[in-house]
């Protein structure tokens, strides 16, 4: 009798964490599809966050975590693709995220202790424009230091070049001029 007691306690606390749901989650919206023109696709990345994940810089497992309730969508992305832009040397800008498939380390309560995502990457390569940047900042915004700012965000995010952002700015100052 003692045994069998001492059996189930054991099932009972092993079977305690582990990997008991798994979920789907689409790509980013604000990003490519990965089928689309002008997206080299890199590969398959995996990031993690709390028990049974070791720390990518340290190589340290994580601490576990305590949550009730499953993080955002967005929290898997963002990891996904920090992880993507440190793995393949590419800005974050530039990376697209596929579906993200995540598991979790829950306890028998619910409480989440730790997951992993997994999701295809790609980089974008190209930018196929409908509109000229100037004609996208005005049409967006009406002031010059709003158009100025948004220009200023698709330099940084390398949808335009260097020419392209000096030519445009000049014609934003020159029409706020008046010339």
């Amino acid at each position: 009798m003692l045994c069998r007691i001492s059996i189930i306690i054991a099932v009972v606390l092993l079977a305690g964490c582990g990997v008991t749901s798994t979920s789907v989650y689409p790509g980013t919206s604000l990003t490519f599809d990965l089928r689309e023109e002008g997206v080299q696709i890199l590969g398959e990345v995996t990031a993690c966050q709390g028990g049974f994940c070791n720390n990518d810089e340290t190589g340290r497992t994580e601490w576990p975590m305590s949550l009730t309730v499953p993080p955002p969508a967005s929290t898997y992305q963002t990891a996904i693709r920090k992880k993507a832009a440190r793995t393949y040397n590419v800005p974050e800008g530039q990376i697209v995220v596929g579906e993200v498939t995540v598991g979790y380390y829950t306890e028998l309560v619910g409480t989440i202790r730790g997951w992993t995502a997994t999701a295809p990457v790609g980089r974008r390569t190209a930018v196929t424009r409908t509109q000229s940047p100037e004609a996208s900042a005005a049409t967006m915004t009406s002031t010059a230091p709003d158009r100025l700012r948004l220009l200023e965000d698709l330099r940084r995010q390398g949808l335009i070049t260097d020419s392209e952002y000096n030519a445009t700015r000049d014609k934003i100052l020159n029409d706020s001029l008046g010339r």
